[in-house]
């Protein structure tokens, strides 16, 4: 998407959109623009149409600041949606079937992403997938709002490893389907990461600051004895999980914390109420 100015519309004017058809053969979509505060530039359906994109295959790369991508439909995809290595981006009332990951932020120092904030989104979990949410250095983000599908097995729905900090994680549902026999935590706060020597476990966190709160997790499957809530690896700092409901059917068991896991030492200062 080049030579776009601050406040310009993209308007998708219904039907589906294959982007490896669309855009020369490419299976990428790459920004060239950035808008400013208060005119973003914007991608979305054009009123009173649906509009989806195929995504198989390919990727959306998010590299300039002050976006905001709604009311589109994303179709599977084998790879990551969306890649952020910018600022300022919203993705709002759209609706996600499943893929392997709706977004994830670009590692590298060289490359955080600040206030990407993600409301209002369906996303569909099935198989293998699952969502991996601002991960790689991903800071001052809001995700809210949203409702997690899970319709197949999963892996869980929200990572947050790789230097991921004060993001605010709350009003979601998460929702496990009938004849889901497996799932993961919702929620990963930190990731297990083997390798890294135990000198440098004290100081190397990956989850700074992740607050999860007034969420609801449904279990709507007779087949699932539990629904995992909230999932803190030893390398989460700071972090707080309050006020989430669990509705559970046929008795069903729920676990909100799991404490630590995969590395020796627990979480630092975190709170479970």
């Amino acid at each position: 998407f080049g030579y776009l100015k601050p406040g310009d519309k993209i308007q998708l004017l219904g039907g589906v959109i294959d982007i490896g058809k669309v855009w020369n053969g490419s299976s990428e979509l790459v920004t060239y623009s950035a808008g400013v505060e208060g005119n973003p530039i914007v991608l979305e359906s054009a009123p009173g149409v649906s509009s989806s994109i195929n995504m198989t295959g390919g990727r959306f790369y998010i590299s300039h600041d002050y976006w905001l991508i709604r009311n589109l439909k994303f179709t599977p995809t084998s790879s990551i949606v969306f890649t952020i290595s910018s600022n300022h981006v919203n993705i709002e009332d759209n609706e996600f079937e499943p893929s392997w990951s709706v977004f994830r932020t670009a590692s590298g120092v060289d490359h955080p992403a600040r206030d990407i904030n993600f409301r209002r989104n369906i996303v569909w979990l099935s198989g293998t997938n699952n969502v991996e949410m601002t991960s790689f250095r991903g800071y001052q983000s809001v995700i809210e709002h949203n409702e997690f599908h899970y319709i197949g097995n999963t892996d869980g729905s929200m990572l947050f490893k790789g230097s991921a900090e004060d993001v605010e994680v709350r009003y979601n549902k998460f929702i496990v389907h009938p004849g889901v026999t497996s799932t993961g935590p919702a929620i990963f706060l930190g990731g297990d990461f083997p390798n890294i020597p135990d000198s440098l476990i004290s100081t190397w966190f990956t989850a700074v600051n992740i607050r999860v709160h007034d969420n609801l997790f449904y279990n709507f499957n007779n087949n699932l004895g539990h629904l995992q809530g909230t999932l803190l690896f030893g390398n989460a700092k700071d972090c707080s999980v309050y006020n989430n409901i669990f509705y559970l059917r046929n008795g069903g068991v729920t676990v909100e914390n799991i404490g630590f896991y995969g590395l020796d030492k627990p979480p630092v200062n975190c709170t479970l109420k």
